[in-house]
């Protein structure tokens, strides 16, 4: 029992670092699920996360005290995925750690929290930020308030918006966890259009809904139980008044031996696009779009040796329950392999239909048209990986990206005749008959000493378009608008004494065009962003931040310039 105790401890004190390098992977590699861990000393360094049970490498399965669960736990950094394609992306469970929940709460659980922070910034930017964590009995409830205007870095480029995140998670009862959440926004955009007529009405009003609940339950040994749904609104009043509904259930049903899991999932989703094409009238007819998405899937993971594999059936259809729907069964396939001490090979093959969110293309692109949504087929998304991590200090990862999908949302301007870089950007968009893109992904990771790390990504891009679309415009071998061919960064960051830190951060953006014919080139551009933190004892927090400190002129997209260079000052307290 005591070598059973000293593992447990060296390995908790490993999972804070381990868990940072799995979340930077997923961020790094496009949102996908992270690869095995290694170490020289066992085959896997990580313990499984099976809600409240720990199964450790080399030693019988050990269910741990409720309080040191909680602890180790909560050490975990992160938050729940976001990203849809990763929520529908499985992992083998023996391999990949941390692979489905995370924790969204900021601090251990011991730890009652409060913390506020004010910045003020170039354009007379104000930002505000107040978040508080507690704890009652069993579960843990935390509530965040943000605040943020500005006057935008050209005429009528004003903004304002309040957003407000909270929610709760822990245990209701034995061998269970669950976590809720909510968040609200509102936010009002300027949209530039002091060069257009009318310009009243070039503002952007965004209301935005969310809430969530995901719950896991074990039963016995071997059952697991994970239900995740969630319902989304958001709304934009603009040019387009636009209002989108999104709901989606899904419900997994694990059955697991030692080395085997066998998974059931059923998934429903369903999306509601009503537009007013009027900013005038409330009384003006409304269209109203309505895409339907059931899904089954059936599968199997397996580890033997130093090979584990998931393997699946999808199926789907963009119908809906009618008798009239057409279903379609799609293969899914996943899987990792050590070739060497240190070194991972991974693979993926995924295929079917997705219903993109209009929030997947307007964080930038708020004023746009979305009268035309409809599913996207993809026939093929095939992923390759190798990572390399010979020491804690030093990784080297590269990242393979082959996607063949149909009917995929491309965006183009509408003004493509505007007048001054200030013009008001409003989008429509159009759905290519065929998009393939391939991506080269490299990351360098590596530690040169206790105070200095260094990080770096480069992305080779290859986009193909092909389509005939309503305007009669018909499109074939050009590139996909503002997909850059080739992009690259280098963050590093110093430790100059014990609470300061210095980052410098830079990004290189390649070309990338601003139409689909290919005919209004962006230029590329350079951004340099730097930063320093310092800890004012416990309870006090200074940051100083610049960013596109060359001042660099570029063009976000044909019709808008980027800011210049800018800066910010933030004072935080935290208790």
């Amino acid at each position: 029992m005591r070598e059973v105790t000293m593992a447990l401890k060296r390995i908790c004190g490993s999972v804070s670092g381990w868990a940072f390098v799995l979340g930077m992977g997923m961020l790094f590699f496009l949102m996908r699920p992270a690869l095995a861990q290694e170490t020289t000393a066992t085959r896997e360094s990580l313990p499984e996360i099976y809600l409240q049970e720990y199964t450790i490498v080399g030693l019988e399965k050990v269910v741990l005290p409720e309080k040191e669960r909680r602890v180790i736990f909560k050490k975990v950094p992160g938050r729940w995925v976001e990203n849809r394609r990763i929520q529908q992306k499985f992992a083998p469970l023996q391999v990949f750690a941390f692979s489905r929940l995370k924790p969204t709460i900021v601090a251990p659980p011991e730890i009652n929290r409060l913390s506020a922070r004010v910045s003020y910034g170039s354009f007379n930017t104000l930002k505000a930020d107040v978040l508080t964590q507690f704890r009652v009995r069993h579960v843990q409830p935390y509530i965040r308030l943000a605040y943020e205007r500005s006057d935008g870095h050209l005429p009528g480029a004003r903004m304002n918006g309040l957003r407000l995140r909270g929610g709760v998670e822990g245990q209701l009862w034995e061998n269970n966890l669950v976590q809720v959440q909510l968040q609200v926004e509102q936010q009002n955009q300027g949209l530039w259009g002091t060069a257009l007529p009318l310009d009243s009405l070039w503002e952007v009003n965004r209301q935005f809904l969310r809430g969530r609940l995901h719950w896991q339950q074990r039963w016995a040994e071997r059952w697991l139980l994970d239900l995740n749904t969630g319902w989304m609104q958001e709304s934009h009043q603009s040019f387009w008044n636009t209002r989108q509904r999104f709901l989606h259930g899904e419900m997994t049903l694990q059955y697991q031996w030692p080395q085997t899991t066998l998974f059931l999932m059923g998934r429903y989703e369903t999306v509601q696009t009503d537009i007013r094409n009027s900013t005038r009238s409330t009384h003006a007819p409304v269209q109203t779009v309505r895409e339907t998405l059931p899904a089954a899937r059936v599968g199997l993971a397996h580890q033997f040796g130093l090979l584990a594999f998931r393997v699946g059936f999808h199926l789907q259809s963009t119908g809906g329950m009618d008798t009239s729907a057409q279903f379609q069964v799609w293969p899914q396939f996943e899987a990792t392999m050590r070739l060497a001490p240190g070194l991972h090979l991974t693979g993926s093959f995924e295929a079917g239909y997705r219903l993109l969110q209009n929030r997947y293309f307007s964080e930038f692109l708020l004023p746009a048209d979305f009268s035309t949504y409809a599913v996207t087929r993809v026939q093929q998304d095939w992923q390759l990986g190798l990572k390399y991590t010979p020491s804690a200090a030093f990784q080297m990862n590269y990242m393979l990206n082959y996607l063949d999908a149909s009917n995929y949302p491309v965006v183009e301007s509408l003004l493509r005749n505007g007048t001054g870089s200030a013009t008001t950007p409003l989008w429509q968009y159009r759905y290519a008959d065929q998009v393939r893109l391939i991506e080269h992904t490299f990351h360098l990771l590596g530690k040169m000493s206790a105070r200095f790390r260094v990080e770096g990504w480069i992305m080779f891009r290859q986009t193909r378009l092909e389509g005939t679309f309503t305007d009669g415009q018909s499109v074939v071998e050009k590139d996909v608008p503002y997909l850059p061919d080739l992009e690259a960064w280098v963050d590093a960051r110093w430790q100059l004494w014990r609470e300061t830190y210095f980052h410098l951060s830079t990004r290189f953006v390649g070309e990338r065009f601003d139409d689909l014919n290919n005919t209004d080139p962006l230029k590329p551009y350079v951004l340099i962003n730097a930063q320093i933190r310092a800890n004012l004892g416990r309870h006090f927090l200074m940051i100083l931040r610049g960013e596109n400190l060359l001042n660099q002129t570029y063009d976000l997209w044909r019709t808008m310039e980027a800011a210049p260079i800018r800066g910010s000052f933030t004072l935080g307290i935290r208790f």
